[in-house]
């Protein structure tokens, strides 16, 4: 296990994608692998998950092992003041036409009902939240276009919905559309284990402190970049 950033009762590390954030007792899961690294070291009595990624999504990702830390993680998550970015190859659109630096995605989504995806919903639908995304073309990728997405509210496969309701579904998402697997010339038998083109490449928060000590509050960075993409070759642009 990757472990990108340990302090103040907040450990970042790098989740695979195929897993997990969390699971049923017995299955692995990223939580239960942080549990047993803590547990290995004598500690492990408490560990907060204030934020989660889509099994089929790889990136970083942040767990408290404190109640403090958990709680003001928690708060941060919730007035959106966390910045996530992602990294995404999707496939190109038909139009031709892709997102400017700056551009911003503005849709209603919701969950269909009995089905683990979402949807584009319509303003009378009761179930309808908002979705907001700062979007920008950063590269090309052989037959994909390498977009960085910034996600400005917290939906449910919010990036995976806003993409391919614009023609550009996530390579390896069949669940939103995708016809190329991101690995090989067909998709996993077993959709669970499917790897699909979106990473979170970084996360953003200010730093809990410790208990008791004075100071000025510090943001921390926290980056890791996908095995399908590198700081130095995405950052061309189109």
């Amino acid at each position: 296990m990757l472990v990108l950033h340990e302090a103040c009762g907040v450990v970042a590390v790098h989740k695979p994608a195929g897993l997990a954030t969390q699971a049923v007792a017995g299955v692995d899961s990223m939580e239960l692998r942080v549990r047993a690294m803590l547990s290995a070291r004598g500690e492990g009595a408490y560990l907060g998950v204030p934020h989660r990624l889509d099994r089929c999504v790889s990136g970083v990702m942040l767990f408290a092992t404190t109640r403090r830390a958990a709680r003001k993680l928690s708060r941060q998550f919730e007035r959106r003041q966390i910045r996530k970015r992602y990294l995404a190859f999707v496939e190109p659109p038909g139009s031709g036409l892709l997102p400017k630096p700056g551009e911003e995605w503005v849709d209603l989504v919701a969950k269909l009902a009995d089905e683990p995806r979402g949807c584009i919903a319509s303003a009378g639908d009761p179930h309808a939240k908002e979705a907001r995304t700062r979007v920008a073309a950063v590269g090309r990728h052989q037959a994909a276009v390498t977009l960085e997405l910034e996600p400005l509210t917290g939906r449910m496969h919010q990036l995976r919905i806003q993409a391919a309701c614009r023609g550009m579904p996530i390579v390896g998402d069949r669940l939103y559309g995708s016809r190329q697997p991101l690995t090989g010339s067909v998709f996993a038998a077993d959709p669970r284990q499917e790897e699909i083109a979106l990473a979170a490449i970084s996360i953003e928060f200010v730093d809990p402190g410790e208990p008791h000590t004075p100071g000025s509050q510090v943001c921390r960075r926290v980056e890791a970049w996908p095995w399908w993409a590198t700081a130095q070759s995405e950052t061309q642009p189109a």
